[in-house]
């Protein structure tokens, strides 16, 4: 009875080890320079904020996102290692749902999805770009629709819309 409950520990944390290992691997990294906590300025002076955090062993990543005028939203933020690319799920306060997929072309995280106007109600493509400007100065900056993020490195992010016919 006792070598069978230490033979079932071993494998449990020998499945344990593998499982964590898996969400090691370097593709699951490309996404890390975006985690932090971010002062988001627009053309018009402060966005908001925006934390970014690690979760599941390093699995994903959560995004916080708290508006200056009071809007708010989540994302979570995975790589599928079957699909081979990355996956993000946008929620906000007003029940907008935006998926993206995509993954880091060698200088930029790239993610695209459709998204809601809700003016019209149409489906508009939208392209986001983190990119990596600059890392020496430990600042972050992206855009998107005007907005700046700013830390330690400096990467843009850029969203171009375009109507679907």
């Amino acid at each position: 009875m006792r070598a069978g409950l230490l033979s079932a520990i071993a494998t449990c944390a020998l499945a344990a080890g593998t499982a964590r290992a898996a969400c090691d691997e370097p593709e699951r990294r490309q996404f890390d320079f975006w985690l932090g906590d971010w002062q988001v300025d627009g053309a018009q002076g402060p966005a908001g904020r925006n934390r970014i955090e690690s979760i599941e062993a390093g699995c994903a990543l959560l995004e916080h996102w708290r508006g200056a005028t009071g809007g708010s939203g989540t994302s979570l933020n995975v790589y599928d290692p079957v699909a081979r690319r990355w996956l993000q799920t946008w929620v906000d306060r007003d029940g907008t749902v935006l998926r993206l997929a995509g993954g880091w072309n060698g200088s930029a995280m790239v993610l695209e999805g459709m998204l809601p106007d809700a003016a019209s109600g149409a489906q508009l493509a939208g392209h986001f770009h983190w990119i990596k400007v600059r890392k020496d100065r430990g600042e972050f900056c992206r855009h998107r629709i005007g907005r700046f993020h700013q830390r330690r490195a400096t990467i843009v992010h850029r969203l171009r819309v375009e109507p679907q016919g």
